[in-house]
């Protein structure tokens, strides 16, 4: 109920805003370029999200940025290179709710992924264990306009299965490859279903 929930809560968006001009992230100036959904929120799909606590954890997917450039609003589809955090036990508007940076991605400007930081992709699947979270699997996203991103991967640089691991998602802090061991390869796979108990975590479809 409170992944379904907040899927809706981060699906609206104010209705004018699909009249506002487009631009690309390489077309927004220098200095506006640091905008999250924290601060110019409107619209993110594709995401993944779990519950610790009293939090909803939020990572990936794409969002549409409102931004001022040069006293005009604009919209910027981009993918969401942050982790957040909502807070449920505290009252927030759905259109603007009360949303904390946990970690930011690094990035790039080659479109060659930073081996280095977890990657930013649409429906992967999202386990919660204890205050840990962990993602894996999940959707290069690929557009004319999102191409430009300081996050997007070209489609020679995708790397294979991998899995991350974000430690007390409480702090701020930064995602860390997780090692296997005594495992098989994994094809990398999107839109499934994540879930957990409190020995195992499954990955269905």
């Amino acid at each position: 109920m409170f992944l379904v929930t907040l899927t809706l809560i981060l699906g609206l968006c104010f209705g004018a805003l699909d009249d506002l001009p487009l631009l690309s992230p390489d077309e927004v100036p220098q200095n506006l370029r640091s905008y999250s959904i924290v601060n110019n929120y409107c619209w993110l799909v594709a995401h993944m999200s779990g519950k610790i606590g009293s939090k909803i954890v939020i990572d990936g997917g794409t969002a549409k940025y409102r931004l001022k450039v040069n006293e005009t609003d604009v919209a910027v589809p981009d993918l969401n290179g942050h982790t957040v955090s909502l807070d449920l036990s505290r009252d927030f508007h759905v259109n603007e709710p009360k949303l904390t940076i946990l970690a930011t991605k690094t990035g790039n400007t080659t479109g060659n992924w930073t081996t280095s930081d977890a990657p930013v992709v649409n429906r992967g699947g999202m386990w919660v264990i204890g205050n840990d979270t962990i993602i894996q699997g999940g959707h290069f996203y690929t557009d004319n306009r999102i191409n430009t991103s300081r996050w997007h991967v070209t489609k020679d640089a995708i790397p294979g299965y991998s899995m991350w691991r974000f430690t007390d998602a409480t702090n701020k802090g930064k995602w860390h490859e997780e090692t296997f061991h005594n495992g098989t390869e994994i094809i990398r796979t999107v839109s499934g279903a994540s879930a957990c108990t409190n020995e195992s975590c499954y990955w269905l479809g």
